[in-house]
Formats: structure tokens, C-alpha cells, sequence
């Protein structure tokens, strides 16, 4: 679930429209106060936090390597459609930028 909730934060980053920068920092921030209830290992949560900072930020090239991150953080845990979706991801900021 944790994966899912940051690829729709990821999603709202992603060109050709992105989400506002103040609305991105405020579904982050919510999304930081679910992520801190999880017991997650630390390398996972590194992870998280690493991409929910990214997807505040202007800066797109941070934003594929912490979705680059998650996916290897996360990949043994996710089938196969769901790591197919989250490359797509990294498709489409890779076009953009």
C-alpha cells in the first residue's frame, strides 16, 4: 500500500501537467504522517521519504532516481503489472526531461 500511495504522489509530478508545487508539498506532507505509522524496514522508508521530497521539488531528474530507489526497495514485495506501472513512470519523466 505504502508503494501505491507514493506512485500517486509520483503521478501528480508527472508531465504534461503536474500538480502545483504547494499541492504537491501538501499531499506529501500527508502522506509523511501515514508513511511515519508504518513499520517498515529503514531502507524502505529511506526510500519513501527520499521520493516524497522529490515529488516537492522542480527538479525531475531527483524525482526518477528516488522512484529508481523505491522500485528496488520494493520490487520483491510487487508483482509483476505494479513494477510494469512503476516503470512507465520512469518512462515518462525519462521523455521529459
Amino acid at each position: 500500500m505504502a508503494t501505491l500511495l507514493a506512485a500517486r504522489l509520483v503521478v501528480g509530478a508527472l508531465p504534461p501537467s503536474p500538480l502545483p508545487q504547494q499541492v504537491r508539498i501538501v499531499r506529501a506532507n500527508g502522506a509523511r504522517a501515514w508513511f511515519a505509522a508504518l513499520a517498515v524496514p529503514p531502507s524502505f522508508r529511506q526510500s519513501l521519504t527520499r521520493l516524497m521530497d522529490a515529488t516537492t521539488s522542480v527538479d525531475r531528474d531527483g524525482l526518477e532516481a528516488a522512484l529508481r530507489a523505491l522500485i528496488d526497495a520494493s520490487a520483491t514485495h510487487l508483482d509483476a503489472p505494479a513494477l510494469t506501472e512503476l516503470r512507465e513512470m520512469i518512462r515518462v519523466l525519462a521523455s521529459s526531461i
